[in-house]
């Protein structure tokens, strides 16, 4: 659902680019700072907010589509859904790792040692889906996928 706060100071009389830009960019902003966190690998948590923001910002510009600009929006959705799908690959191992050692810990001491392997195993894949994510964040930031989108995101520009 799209919601404006009243310090966006939108109101009837503003123009719907101008509304759909504004939550669009909010959107994008939400989603970007939690950039640091998920590339330091400290903290699942980071990894869990940085999808969670760019799926809302999938839904708002499915839901406003008609407001923005079409000539370079496909680009900019593709890289969008590979962050996304990305930052999902490494979410999925975060919960299942979380669920198999609170698992373990119930477990009785002579079974704990059968889940190990199991447990290191998803460790090191979700090891390479995270460098895999880190080396998306990077050629984003190469190609300046922030300023792109906000380039896009000006009337007339692109």
């Amino acid at each position: 659902m799209v919601k404006f706060k009243p310090e966006d100071g939108v109101t009837l009389a503003t123009p719907l680019h101008q509304c759909a830009s504004q939550l669009i960019r909010r959107r994008l902003e939400s989603m970007w700072k939690r950039k640091p966190v998920v590339l330091t690998r400290a903290d699942p948590e980071g990894v869990h907010q940085m999808r969670v923001a760019s799926r809302r910002l999938r839904a708002a510009l499915a839901d406003l589509s008609g407001a923005l600009p079409e000539k370079g929006e496909r680009k900019l959705r593709r890289r969008l859904r590979a962050l996304t799908d990305a930052l999902g690959a490494v979410r999925v191992l975060d919960v299942l790792l979380g669920s198999l050692q609170i698992k373990r810990t119930k477990l009785p001491p002579r079974l704990r040692t059968g889940v190990d392997p199991l447990i290191r195993r998803y460790r090191r894949e979700r090891t390479l889906r995270h460098r895999e994510l880190t080396s998306l964040l990077g050629q984003l930031d190469e190609m300046e996928f922030e300023k792109r989108f906000h380039r896009w995101l000006k009337p007339g520009g692109r």
